[in-house]
């Protein structure tokens, strides 16, 4: 009998559901072990069937396309022990939290679980628990990846095995589109944490690291550290960021300390586009960013949304002649889904757009994308049309770098 369960739904929208754990447990997992608690972690990523569930007390993890069927596990586990203690977490519980007690939770966690989920084991009822932040991360112990079979998870970056790593918490940016889950000034560990965690994952015989911070190179005195000394070690990595965040040097930086890959959110070609999502780059800065990654011998994936405010026939030619002209090696086209917590969702008449309460992925598998939203130009039809038109040209590598 374990003190706790945790359940992680499964993502059937991804492209690949055993990419990498879910590391807000697993954080979750190491605090509650380090005061003697015994934990069960139920991973469903792949599509399993829910087993035994060892506790009284369970926890499920959502995001906003898992709440339907973290939902649907509630109402499972009730079904077999009634008296069940069940609590939402997650990111859909931190910006939709009467969404999970409308839908029978009995205890939802808002923010950070690192400080709550003590005192859910201890028996705090408050219907909503949500702590201050935790302004030192390196306070925080390390995931604890034994908490689940690293084995199913399979994950390889340019030809090594590789796996994940969060070192920020925050985003410095307020895109319109972008749900904040924290409402709080960004925080990032300090570079001997990071290097220390990347040590046992190096013992662990990951040669790899996907950085999946909300945006890297904020703090440039310490990624270079931490770049560094992965480059002493012999590992390769691959980061999310910004255009305005790369520069010729810095991209030089990144190339000769094991960067891979880079993937940029450039969002849309259409500097119109950018002012009305608030993206604060510009078509100009994005070129310049992927040449000066392109000239170092950098990969670039680009990211794009199809359906931003103000999307129309001519902002899609502009996306299509910036990737022409760009040529990433890689691209990923999705297609705006309005989240709780997003500046879009809080403020609907000051954006150009129309859209139906949804849960739907924002990405996953190509042919089974929902459109959910419209604009005054395009309607959800017309916007899914032109995604997959543009995915279908320029996934085709030829076509790219």
């Amino acid at each position: 009998m374990s003190d706790i369960s945790f359940i992680i739904p499964s993502a059937p929208f991804l492209l690949n559901t055993r990419a990498f754990p879910n590391l807000g447990v697993l954080y979750l997992t190491t605090v509650l072990k380090q005061v003697r608690y015994s934990v069960q972690v139920i991973d469903l990523l792949g599509g399993e069937a829910l087993p035994e569930v060892s506790s009284g007390i369970v926890g499920i993890t959502m995001t906003s396309p898992t709440f339907p069927e973290g939902a649907r596990l509630l109402k499972e586990v009730k079904a077999r022990d009634p008296g069940s203690w069940v609590v939402a977490g997650g990111p859909h519980a931190t910006v939709s939290p009467k969404d999970c007690l409308d839908a029978g939770f009995d205890q939802v966690v808002v923010g950070e679980g690192e400080r709550a989920i003590l005192k859910v084991v201890q028996g705090n009822k408050d219907r909503i628990i949500q702590e201050p932040y935790i302004q030192n991360l390196d306070s925080i112990p390390f995931p604890d990846r034994s908490a689940v079979d690293m084995s199913r998870y399979s994950y390889e970056s340019l030809g090594v095995r590789a796996t994940h790593m969060i070192t920020s918490r925050g985003c410095p940016w307020a895109c319109s589109f972008c749900c904040r889950m924290w409402d709080h000034p960004p925080r990032y560990r300090g570079a001997r944490n990071v290097i220390a965690e990347s040590g046992l994952l190096y013992d662990q015989g990951y040669r790899g690291i996907s950085l999946f911070d909300d945006e890297m190179l904020v703090q440039w005195s310490r990624d270079q550290e931490i770049f560094r000394n992965w480059q002493a070690q012999g590992f390769t990595y691959r980061l999310l960021t910004r255009a305005n965040l790369i520069s010729p040097e810095r991209a030089r930086f990144l190339a000769e300390t094991g960067c891979q890959e880079v993937f940029i959110g450039i969002e849309s070609g259409s500097d119109r586009i950018l002012i009305n999502i608030d993206k604060k780059t510009s078509r100009v800065m994005n070129l310049k960013a992927i040449k000066a990654l392109h000239d170092a011998g950098i990969r670039v994936k680009a990211g794009f949304v199809i359906g931003l405010p103000g999307e129309d026939e001519q902002s899609i030619r502009d996306t299509e002649t910036f990737i022409e002209e760009s040529r990433p090696d890689d691209v990923d086209f999705s297609l705006l889904t309005v989240m709780a917590g997003s500046p879009i969702a809080d403020n609907p008449g000051a954006y150009d757009l129309k859209w139906e309460k949804t849960y739907e992925a924002y990405k996953g598998t190509p042919g089974k994308y929902v459109p959910t939203i419209a604009t005054s130009k395009l309607n959800s039809k017309e916007l899914l049309a032109a995604r997959d038109r543009l995915e279908h040209r320029f996934k085709q590598a030829a076509l790219l770098r």
